[in-house]
């Protein structure tokens, strides 16, 4: 396929007759980019010192073996891959081959084959990075001699997208050399704040249009069930940060221990919005089957492979619910489904399966290992008044006003005096003992640092914006990735610490009333342990765009990063990685973060949730992954 989008581009240079600088990927159809990308080549621009950083741009280039030819298409193909995450190579080349080598036409193809068009923010902030660094890496892949530069004159010309697609419009326009000067006084422009990119896909959306006359099999077309599945992953990602906003700070951590009934009955299907669902599934957990420990733990934070695991477990459910209400459905059709509907199973259910509902959430339970699967089939069926009355209110209310009446209920039904799930001690063998007190000590160590590291952060953001608004205190830690920033210690084979960790933590101002919200946080590993970087970030919506980070996204962990400000695994790394210069490709990225997702039924962060001795004549050790 890569040779038929090699002898596709031959056809584009061969109207323009220019081989020397100009690429087909850009912001306008092909040959408008190689024109524009030959002027920008021409033409000088100032650029801004990067601090901190060496200028990859320079000094490291691979020598030039190839033709211009392969090098637009490499420069293509890693401009979807760095716009999209879990977009393989092999599909990126699909993509631009179906949309005629037209780089935003491609990305027209990828946010509509995702079922993103009516949530995918294509002039938000997070778009415009987005686009900046993936233009920076497509001219990085092509072996461009200055890819900062290439990336910030396409910024300066992007508000004059349209009058340039005008002056490149006629027949015979590509060949004139006088355009290369009109375009040299666009760039003379200051430049503005960000990518301005609605002409750009307002562009793209006509030539989409006729696009489609010559190849209506694209409307078939699907992601891949893989890909498919890491995008909905994040959609339920997002649904949970929103629960842990709305569950209380106390009884997260304290003894009521929502944390625990979260992470391993708060599911997001039920016949209410997936948050809601989430929420009445951990509190009917947390009151109905109680957790009983001798010893007493309190969790600041939740482990960030857990919280994958409930959004998998999640999603396994919501599989397995469609496919039972609708025996003719093929689970790749009902992932079609759920990522339609944004994984709201109400949605995705059109209510006229064969299998009636008590069925489905019977099999749900079942694929979502949920602890006490027919008692929770039981209490979503359509038995179930109260949550029919919730479902009826939130249809005609926001659900911020109907969440306030959920903890009510369930109060109610703790005082019915539930049963009481026994105490269950696990009496083990010494050296099983030894394993899981090692397992419990290095839980804990990483615990105090993720929220050592949290309440740094957010003292740092207090002392900022102190005189501007009141203080944050946090509300519970949600995500960490520790290996951000590669090894700290290079020389020492066997210390596997790394520079920075990336951190999610809710936090609330002490002040108000108001709900938490987002952080996102960069803390060195090393020395005292600096707080690099702390802001707030959106909470994540379904279908929308996302903030890229190389080493986050390599190591699955679903971490919420800002629009703006810069941290490690953003563009430089990226731009890395596309050169050749990397520790992995694209394709191996996507297949190591993705097994990673796969490897999570036992972890060890289980075992602070049971007590245990220890008998020193226990002949028989217990297995690890078979303890409570």
């Amino acid at each position: 396929m890569k040779k038929e989008l090699i002898a596709k581009i031959q056809r584009y240079y061969d109207r323009v007759k220019i081989i020397d600088e100009g690429f087909c990927f850009g912001l306008l159809d092909p040959v408008s980019n190689i024109v524009v990308s030959e002027a920008i080549a021409q033409t000088d621009l100032a650029l801004a010192v990067e601090e901190k950083e060496e200028d990859y741009s320079r000094g490291h280039r691979r020598p030039m073996l190839r033709c211009i030819f392969e090098r637009s298409v490499d420069g293509l193909v890693a401009f979807l891959v760095a716009l999209f995450p879990y977009l393989t190579n092999y599909r990126a080349v699909w993509y631009l081959n179906k949309a005629d080598l037209d780089p935003l036409v491609a990305a027209g193809l990828v946010i509509q084959h995702r079922g993103m068009e009516r949530t995918f923010g294509f002039q938000s902030d997070t778009t415009a990075a987005a686009v900046g660094m993936a233009l920076r890496c497509a001219a990085a892949a092509a072996q461009h001699h200055d890819p900062r530069k290439f990336a910030l004159a396409w910024k300066i010309l992007s508000p004059s997208i349209c009058k340039i697609n005008t002056l490149l419009s006629s027949p015979y326009a590509a060949r004139d050399p006088a355009l290369i000067i009109d375009i040299w006084e666009l760039l003379e422009r200051p430049e503005p704040p960000a990518l301005a990119l609605e002409e750009a896909w307002e562009l793209a959306s006509k030539r989409h249009g006729s696009n489609l006359n010559n190849h209506a099999e694209m409307e078939l077309q699907v992601p891949l069930l893989p890909t498919l599945r890491r995008v909905l992953l994040a959609t339920i990602h997002g649904y949970y940060l929103e629960a842990l906003a709305w569950l209380p700070k106390d009884k997260l951590r304290g003894s009521h221990q929502y944390l625990y009934s979260l992470l391993h009955a708060g599911h997001c299907y039920g016949p209410l919005d997936p948050v809601s669902n989430i929420i009445v599934n951990t509190l009917w957990y947390a009151q109905a089957y109680p957790l009983t420990l001798e010893k007493k733990i309190e969790i600041e934070a939740i482990s960030t492979r857990a919280l994958l695991r409930i959004a998998l477990r999640s999603l396994y459910g919501l599989i397995s619910f469609l496919c039972t209400r609708h025996p003719t459905l093929t689970p790749g059709e009902a992932m079609q489904r759920l990522q339609l509907a944004g994984a709201y199973l109400q949605n995705a259910d059109d209510c006229d399966g064969g299998v009636e509902e008590a069925e489905a959430y019977a099999a749900a339970a079942n694929a979502a290992r949920h602890p006490k699967p027919l008692e929770q089939a039981h209490f979503l069926g359509p038995s179930n008044s109260i949550l029919k009355g919730f479902s009826d209110l939130l249809e005609h209310n926001e659900p911020a006003n109907v969440r306030p009446l959920f903890p009510g209920y369930f109060q109610a039904l703790a005082n019915c005096k539930p049963a009481q799930e026994a105490k269950n001690t696990n009496v083990l063998g010494p050296w099983t003992y030894n394993d899981v007190m090692r397992t419990i000590g290095n839980f804990w160590n990483e615990h105090n640092s993720a929220v050592g590291m949290a309440k740094s952060a957010i003292e740092m953001h207090n002392k900022k914006q102190h005189q501007v608004q009141p203080s944050y205190e946090v509300h519970v830690v949600c995500g960490v990735n520790d290996y951000a920033g590669g090894r700290a210690n290079p020389t020492k084979p066997f210390d596997g610490t790394c520079l920075c960790s990336h951190i999610n933590f809710l936090a609330t101002q002490t002040a108000t009333g108001t709900s938490p919200e987002l952080f996102f946080a960069e803390c060195s590993n090393v020395g005292s342990k600096e707080v690099l970087l702390c802001c707030p970030v959106a909470m994540p919506l379904p279908g929308t765009e996302q903030v890229r980070c190389l080493y986050c996204e390599s190591r699955g962990r679903t971490i919420v990063h800002p629009t703006k400000e810069s941290f490690l695994g953003r563009e430089r790394e990226f731009e890395k990685m596309f050169r050749g210069e990397g520790k992995r490709a694209n394709n191996e990225m996507i297949s190591e973060s993705y097994y990673i997702t796969l490897r999570l039924d036992n972890l060890e962060e289980d075992r602070i949730y049971g007590d245990y001795s220890c008998d020193p004549g226990l002949q028989e050790e217990v297995p690890f992954d078979d303890i409570n």
